[in-house]
């Protein structure tokens, strides 16, 4: 049976299903560990996996959003830029829009990709961009 399960796993990631194949790749090492959890795999109890794609992800989208606000629109000016938490700090003009025009990018280049983004404004009139 976890030959099956391993063969399933490994489907679903070459077909796209990331996050289904890595749960399943969780089930399989729990199982490896206790085979006795196949018999009820409902019983079977842990966190949802963390894509290990979100910071690369967050990476390719803060990168396009520079490029974006630098070369493309050229209001990079008033901006923050990237921080260490993965998320880009806008200022001046047109922030929501070149954020929500680096997400299209994206997820044209990535059609499978799930991220979404999240604007807060803050404070000193900057826009925070939280990529989800």
């Amino acid at each position: 049976m976890i030959n099956g399960l391993i063969s399933l796993a490994n489907h679903l990631d070459t077909n796209g299903y990331e996050k289904e194949a890595v749960f399943l790749d969780r089930v399989i090492s729990l199982a490896a560990k206790n085979p006795d959890i196949l018999s009820d795999p409902n019983d079977v109890i842990f966190d949802e996996p963390k894509s290990p794609n979100t910071q690369a992800s967050r990476l390719a989208l803060n990168s396009i959003l520079n490029s974006i606000r630098t070369i493309r629109t050229r209001r990079s000016d008033h901006d923050d830029g990237a921080q260490n938490d993965g998320t880009y700090i806008l200022g001046g003009f047109g922030m929501v829009s070149d954020a929500e025009a680096a997400l299209d990018e994206y997820n044209y280049q990535y059609p499978k990709s799930q991220m979404s983004m999240e604007h807060e404004p803050m404070d000193d009139g900057k826009t925070k961009i939280t990529w989800v």
